[in-house]
């Protein structure tokens, strides 16, 4: 994931209060998509604070898209940028009308298509689009959402593969809100595999870093259901560490 120094809220809400020496030289997306990714990382550790910024900085960088020209993408972090905000919660035809504009290799096209195609609703072309697509050769901030994307597409088809496409988003981006969405998933699918083992460790690992996340009532009825599915291939005492 795209990284940069951490920043207060003040800081980010200067992003709307250019002064006058700085008003004609309005920020990149690739500025303004780091700034919306600093937010959700403030919301997986627990600010739920930062939950109307980050409606508030989605609203903004969907207008910045909206507004871009073909040589913005000229600069590929802006490009990169755009990608992220499609995979972060952004306007499906806000990102379908940018790229419509401008000239995309076959890789990004492919991440493209089944970027629309899973916020579409049509998990199966959006399968296909990606299938070809390793998030492990791709920059880690694309990488990690990628890999998410295709596990939680998978997670009825092929749960193992999917366990090992969250494994990689939550390598490529640890410490995000990509990982806490990595790892709240992998317990809903572990316990659908029986890997009671592996339900344990990630609960474990969900409740010691994202207890606080605005989605842990998503952690707790997914543990709920999974120690029910697995009583007996679990043990109290492993119940309880969690």
């Amino acid at each position: 994931m795209i990284r940069a120094a951490r920043i207060g809220v003040v800081g980010l809400l200067g992003l709307g209060m250019a002064t006058p020496a700085f008003a004609q030289d309005p920020l990149q997306p690739y500025q303004m998509v780091r700034s919306l990714q600093l937010v959700q990382d403030k919301l997986a550790s627990g600010d739920h604070a930062a939950l109307p910024m980050q409606n508030k900085l989605l609203e903004m960088v969907d207008a910045r898209f909206r507004a871009s020209k073909p040589d913005d993408f000229k600069e590929p972090r802006n490009l990169s940028a755009l990608l992220v905000y499609g995979m972060s919660g952004g306007n499906p035809a806000t990102v379908g009308s940018v790229t419509g504009r401008i000239q995309l290799d076959q890789t990004n096209q492919v991440i493209v298509d089944g970027i629309l195609d899973s916020l579409g609703g049509q998990p199966g072309p959006a399968i296909a689009a990606l299938e070809p697509v390793d998030p492990m050769t791709l920059s880690p901030d694309i990488g990690a959402f990628v890999a998410l994307i295709k596990g939680s597409l998978l997670s009825v088809e092929d749960p193992v593969q999917a366990l090992k496409l969250l494994d990689q988003a939550r390598l490529l981006s640890p410490g995000t809100l990509v990982e806490e969405a990595a790892l709240r998933r992998s317990i809903g699918l572990a316990a659908l595999h029986g890997d009671a083992a592996r339900f344990a460790l990630a609960s474990t690992q969900y409740a010691s870093r994202f207890l606080y996340s605005p989605y842990a009532s998503q952690f707790a009825d997914a543990f709920v259901s999974g120690a029910i599915a697995l009583d007996g291939a679990i043990g109290q005492d492993k119940l309880a560490e969690s």
